[in-house]
C-alpha cells in the first residue's frame, strides 16, 4: 500500500460508512481502531495486512479521528490472538468473501496460465492479476509467499513452453544448403 495519501483519496478510500460503523459495534479503544484499519485495508487491497506497519500513519490518523480513538492506540492492537481471527472472519462475512481453499489456488494458477503472454510475463504484473482474480472470486488471497511461488511457477512453465515451441518451430524450418 502506498504511504502518501492526499486528503481527497483518504476521504474516498478510508471514510467509514454507516454500515461499517454498525459492524464496529461495541468495540472500543485499540480493538475499535484496529478493526477499522483491517476493514478499510481489506476493502482497498482485497487482502488483510501482514503487519501493523503496512498501514500508513496518515491512514491510521484518519481512521482514528472517525472512530474517536487516539491514533497511538493502534500500536496496542493485538495482531496474534484469537480476536484478530474473529475480526477477519467478521470482515469476510460482511464483505461476502471467504477463506481460500487449495482448489481456489489451483484454479487461479490454471486461470493465470491462460492469461500469461510475453507482455505479462513479469512477476509484478502477474501478482496484480492474481490479486484481481481472487477479488473477483470473492476469496481472500492466499499468503503473499504462496502467491509468489504460484506466480513464479506459472512464469517458469510459460517460459519452458515458449522455448519448447520455439525449438519445434526451428526444427521444422527448411534447411538451406
Amino acid at each position: 500500500m502506498k504511504q502518501d495519501w492526499p486528503l481527497s483519496e483518504l476521504l474516498t478510500h478510508f471514510t467509514i460508512t454507516s454500515q461499517e460503523f454498525e459492524l464496529l459495534g461495541n468495540k472500543a479503544g485499540s480493538t475499535r481502531l484496529g478493526f477499522a484499519a483491517l476493514l478499510k485495508f481489506f476493502l482497498h487491497e482485497a487482502r488483510f495486512p501482514q503487519a501493523k506497519n503496512e498501514l500508513p500513519r496518515v491512514v491510521i490518523a484518519h481512521l482514528a479521528l472517525q472512530v474517536d480513538v487516539a491514533a497511538e492506540e493502534y500500536l496496542r492492537f493485538d495482531w496474534r490472538g484469537r480476536a484478530i481471527k474473529y475480526h477477519r472472519s467478521q470482515i469476510r462475512k460482511f464483505l461476502g468473501f471467504r477463506e481460500p481453499t487449495v482448489q481456489d489456488v489451483d484454479e487461479v494458477a490454471i486461470w493465470l496460465a491462460t492469461q500469461t503472454s510475453h507482455n505479462l510475463a513479469n512477476e509484478d504484473g502477474l501478482m496484480e492479476l492474481v490479486y484481481t482474480r481472487f477479488r473477483e472470486m470473492k476469496v481472500e488471497p492466499a499468503t503473499p509467499e504462496r502467491l509468489q511461488r504460484l506466480v513464479r511457477s506459472v512464469m517458469h512453465t510459460f517460459e519452458e513452453n515458449f522455448f519448447t515451441q520455439l525449438a519445434r518451430t526451428y526444427r521444422t524450418l527448411p534447411k538451406w544448403s
